[in-house]
């Protein structure tokens, strides 16, 4: 069974025995947007996610898993690049959806 993101983050949440107070005081992220993510549809940035794994002691990829293999491989090449280097990556992407469009 594939998850939503808002379900993850309430059942590793509660897996720990954390309020939603709880888990912004342990992730510096405001109260009310934690409720936000529990409740909706929204998912948080890449930073945020990044900040409730770490206070949920948990792998990124087990609160917001990549779609599949191939693009949790992507997102690790990217990862290991510049941001020069992922300047120019966003470049083609953007290039080869142009062009898919057409």
């Amino acid at each position: 069974m594939n998850l939503k993101f808002n379900d993850r983050l309430i059942g590793l949440r509660k897996s720990k025995g954390l309020t939603q107070q709880g888990l912004a005081k342990a992730s510096g992220i405001n109260k009310s947007n934690i409720g936000r993510w529990e409740t909706t549809a929204i998912k948080p940035s890449e930073k945020n996610i990044t900040k409730l794994a770490s206070a949920l002691g948990v792998p990124i990829s087990e609160l917001a898993p990549p779609e599949d293999a191939l693009t949790e491989n992507i997102v690790g090449l990217l990862r290991q690049m510049s941001s020069e280097e992922k300047r120019i990556i966003e470049t083609l992407v953007e290039a080869l959806c142009k062009k898919k469009k057409e």
